[in-house]
């Protein structure tokens, strides 16, 4: 019976040892359960602020390509600008020259330059025929190059009359055949 007794002594030690081993384990296992917990919020944090940097660098990436675009516009225009002001001194400058050209168009008397616009026109782009702003036709200047053509073949007809190339009659015919057509324009 004592043996008995102390059999069942040394199990209800061995039972009370184990229990409290468990309750150890057991308060382990709860410390790492909310370390593990911890973990897991800081990482959903971490996850978020990273989200927050990816936006924040997306937003940086787009405003950087804006500025590069802008920096690029800003560079054309001024290039542009430049452009502009070289034309601009270029045909400033021969607008100074206004007043010779006017009076180059009154001492000339002649019916190439009738209409002054079309007259400097003409006599600027000789000066400078590289401007593309002549390309453009000024006010009355498509009647006035029909005048100018048929000027040019009065000219041609009353030069070949002076040196006798065409016969007097033949040259009189053309010339009233000019007059009129340019009448009727």
């Amino acid at each position: 019976m004592e043996k008995a007794e102390a059999e069942g002594r040394v199990v209800s030690e061995l039972f009370e040892s184990l229990q409290a081993e468990v309750l150890h384990l057991g308060a382990e296992v709860e410390g790492w359960l909310d370390k593990c917990r911890e973990q897991n919020e800081e990482a959903a944090r971490l996850r978020e602020e990273i989200e927050q940097c990816r936006a924040f660098e997306s937003e940086a990436l787009r405003l950087i390509q804006e500025k590069i675009q802008k920096d690029e516009k800003i560079a054309r225009l001024k290039a542009e600008l430049e452009v502009s002001k070289e034309k601009t001194s270029t045909v400033v400058e021969n607008f100074k020259n206004f007043d010779d050209c006017q009076k180059m168009i009154y001492d000339h008397g002649s019916r190439l330059y009738t209409n002054g616009w079309v007259g400097c026109r003409v006599w600027l782009k000789e000066r400078n025929p590289s401007l593309d702003i002549y390309e453009a036709k000024w006010p009355g200047e498509e009647e006035a190059e029909e005048e100018e053509r048929l000027a040019k073949m009065l000219v041609e007809v009353e030069a070949a009359k002076d040196k006798g190339f065409a016969d007097e009659g033949t040259a009189d015919e053309e010339v009233e055949a000019i007059e009129l057509d340019a009448g009727d324009q």
